[in-house]
């Protein structure tokens, strides 16, 4: 974390609330990913197996 905020003119306190901004980011984005493959990973099999 220090390495990505070495060049920061902010205080610290500012990279780590962006850091922890991006980490809920992707947290959310995979499981908004998750969720659409299950929804449509869903839809496949009941395509196949009808």
């Amino acid at each position: 974390m220090d390495i990505s905020c070495s060049g920061c003119s902010q205080p610290s306190h500012y990279c780590l609330s962006v850091s922890a901004w991006m980490l809920c980011g992707l947290v959310v984005h995979s499981i908004v990913i998750t969720a659409f493959l299950c929804q449509h990973g869903y839809i496949l099999l009941w395509v196949f197996t009808a």
